[in-house]
């Protein structure tokens, strides 16, 4: 599937990917071994990001290898960082305050942060222009 409507479609699948990666060594970390769920949710989010970051390059956006991959990387992370402060004191506030279960209020967390995201990865993610292909 191409266009917008394919790529949406790719994305829910690699954000689904990485929203379960998270999710799992979440769980794991603080449903198993007893790690404090924020510190559980950080380490599940870097876990996601991963494999969110190779899933959106070259199967979402099919965005290929090159010399662009340490600049999309550290765009990637640079969004990332911000969206993983939000995602820890969103947590924090839903689990501390609200008292909402960890892994329900993860998930609420995860759909607030994933529209945006879209958005912002394909930005990250867009082919470069060929000067060619404008003359």
């Amino acid at each position: 599937m191409t266009g917008l409507l394919g790529r949406g479609l790719r994305f829910v699948i690699s954000g689904g990917v990485a929203a379960l990666t998270t999710l799992l060594v979440l769980y794991v970390l603080h449903g198993h071994l007893g790690v404090p769920y924020l510190i559980g949710s950080v380490l599940g989010f870097i876990a996601g990001v991963c494999v969110n970051f190779t899933l959106q390059k070259w199967f979402v956006f099919q965005s290929g290898a090159g010399a662009r991959m340490h600049t999309q990387a550290a765009s990637f992370l640079g969004v990332n960082l911000v969206t993983l402060a939000l995602n820890t004191l969103l947590l924090y506030i839903l689990v501390d305050f609200l008292h909402i279960y960890y892994l329900l209020a993860q998930v609420m967390v995860q759909a607030v942060i994933a529209g945006a995201s879209f958005v912002v990865y394909g930005l990250i993610f867009r082919p470069r222009e060929n000067p060619q292909e404008r003359a």
